[in-house]
C-alpha cells in the first residue's frame, strides 16, 4: 500500500527526499562569565607547530590557511616566530610572563616594523571583564635594507579579557577565553585601525581569529577582514 497522495499512471509516486543541511561549519554560543585564571599569556603556547584554519568569512573564503610556529635560538629576545607565509610576527616573553611582539615582517611590501618598547599581544595578568593599555614606538625599515628608514610613528594598543565563550570547530566545540585587540597606529604617511578577536583554549592555543584592518594613507582607505576557525 502506498501512503502518498501523488498518483501518476496508476503508480504511486514517491515523495520526494529533501537533504538533510549540513551541520554548521561553525558557530559561537552565548558568551558567559569568564573564570579567573592567573596568566592569559598562557593561553598561547610558545612552542614549535602548525595548525590549519578555515577561513569562513572574508577573502578566500572556505580555502585554508596555515598558521607556523618556529623557534629561532640566534634571537635570545624573540625567538618565536608565527607566520601565514606572508606575515611573520617575533614574539618573545617578557620578565612578567607576558607574551610580546618585538617585530613584524610584512613579505608583499617587504617591511619590517620594530616596536619599542615591545607591544604586548598577551599581559601577564588581565582580570575578565577588565582592559589594560600599552603604547610603543614603530619604526619601519626595508626587509631587505634595514638601515633605510620607511615611516616612524605610535600605536596604541588595548586589549580586554570579555568572557569565557565556547567555539564550535568542524572538529567539534572547544570552550574558549575570548580576547580583543584594539589598536591605533598613527604613522607619518598611513593611519591604521586594527580590531582583532582571539578565542583562546588552554593548552590548545588559537582556536578562532576575527581580524578587521582599516588603513588610510593619504587619500586612499580600504578595509580587510577574515574570520579564521581552527579545522
Amino acid at each position: 500500500m502506498c501512503l502518498t497522495i501523488a498518483v501518476t499512471l496508476g503508480s504511486c509516486q514517491q515523495p520526494t527526499r529533501l537533504k538533510p543541511a549540513d551541520p554548521p561549519r561553525h558557530d559561537f554560543e552565548s558568551p558567559v562569565a569568564a573564570n579567573v585564571i592567573d596568566q592569559i599569556a598562557v593561553l598561547l603556547p610558545l612552542k614549535t607547530a602548525d595548525r590549519s584554519y578555515l577561513i569562513v568569512e572574508g577573502d578566500a573564503t572556505g580555502s585554508h590557511v596555515v598558521l607556523s610556529m618556529t623557534e629561532d635560538p640566534t634571537d635570545a629576545a624573540f625567538p618565536w616566530r608565527v607566520t601565514d607565509g606572508e606575515r611573520v610576527e617575533h614574539l618573545g616573553r617578557a620578565d612578567d610572563g607576558s607574551i610580546v611582539l618585538g617585530a613584524v615582517e610584512d613579505k608583499p611590501h617587504n617591511a619590517l616594523t620594530i616596536y619599542d618598547p615591545p607591544m604586548p599581544l598577551l599581559p601577564a595578568g588581565l582580570e575578565p571583564g577588565k582592559s589594560m593599555q600599552f603604547t610603543s614606538k614603530m619604526t619601519i625599515v626595508g626587509l631587505d635594507h634595514p638601515d633605510q628608514q620607511r615611516d616612524r610613528g605610535t600605536a596604541t594598543r588595548t586589549i580586554t579579557h570579555i568572557a569565557d565563550q565556547t567555539v564550535i570547530t568542524p572538529s567539534g566545540s572547544v570552550r574558549t577565553r575570548k580576547i580583543k585587540s584594539e589598536e591605533d597606529a598613527k604613522l607619518g604617511l598611513a593611519s591604521v585601525h586594527v580590531e582583532d578577536v582571539h578565542w583562546y583554549a588552554p593548552k590548545r592555543g588559537l582556536m578562532a581569529e576575527d581580524h578587521t584592518e582599516n588603513v588610510t594613507a593619504l587619500f586612499l582607505h580600504w578595509t580587510t577582514h577574515r574570520l579564521i576557525i581552527a579545522d
